[in-house]
């Protein structure tokens, strides 16, 4: 009787010393559950704010290009012999001469502005070097190759970052058409293009931006 007893009591025991194996694996499939469902959430976070800085940054660099194109700075040919062109441009590289200072971001200060893709950075960077005197007689300094090497040797910014493909395509003054054909690649004629476009590719999604230019006399 005394050895019955103590049977049952040590069964009673083990009965409530641990968990049943279903109801481990239940344990384990709700954690696994909350698991997925924290790494999904934490995903569609980050691809939210990643949507929302890029957004910023392509609008921050919208603006200061359209600031810039529709305040280009133009010397006369009267003025001086050998005059840099307010828009000199290929694909991946634009320079402009422009009342508004990109890195200031004021206006009233000529500068020579450099736009230039890199495409192993995947990134758009801007430099900038101030004009010098055009009133002087400094026609050396004038000289457009000198002053885009002076730029070149600026520090830069980037402007826009997680491109993958970007061009600049530019269109005549006086051009009608709006065709693709009609769009020239490279850009170095004395006057101002009508329309230049940025054209970029950013997490699989086409862009096109269009600025029209607008140049004022020194």
């Amino acid at each position: 009787m005394t050895v019955s007893g103590s049977h049952k009591e040590i069964c009673h025991h083990r009965g409530m010393s641990g968990f049943t194996l279903i109801e481990i694996m239940v344990a384990l499939i709700i954690c696994l559950g909350l698991v997925i469902l924290m790494t999904t959430l934490y995903q569609s976070v980050g691809k939210s704010a990643l949507a929302l800085r890029g957004g910023q940054q392509e609008w921050n660099a919208q603006q200061q290009m359209r600031e810039q194109m529709l305040h280009l700075f133009n010397i006369p040919p009267d003025v001086k012999s050998n005059v840099i062109t307010p828009v000199v441009g290929q694909s991946a590289e634009l320079y402009l001469a422009s009342w508004q200072s990109g890195a200031d971001a004021t206006s009233g200060k000529p500068v020579l502005g450099y736009y230039h893709y890199v495409a192993k950075d995947r990134t758009l960077y801007y430099q900038e070097g101030p004009l010098p005197a055009w009133w002087q007689d400094n026609t050396s300094a004038f000289d457009p190759s000198q002053l885009q090497l002076n730029v070149r040797a600026t520090p830069s910014k980037r402007i826009l970052t997680g491109v993958d493909s970007l061009a600049f395509v530019y269109l005549s003054k006086g051009t009608t058409f709006m065709r693709q054909g009609y769009w020239e690649q490279n850009w170095q004629d004395p006057v101002a293009p009508s329309l230049i476009q940025l054209q970029f590719t950013k997490a699989g999604r086409k862009y096109a931006i269009w600025f029209e230019t607008r140049a004022t006399d020194a």
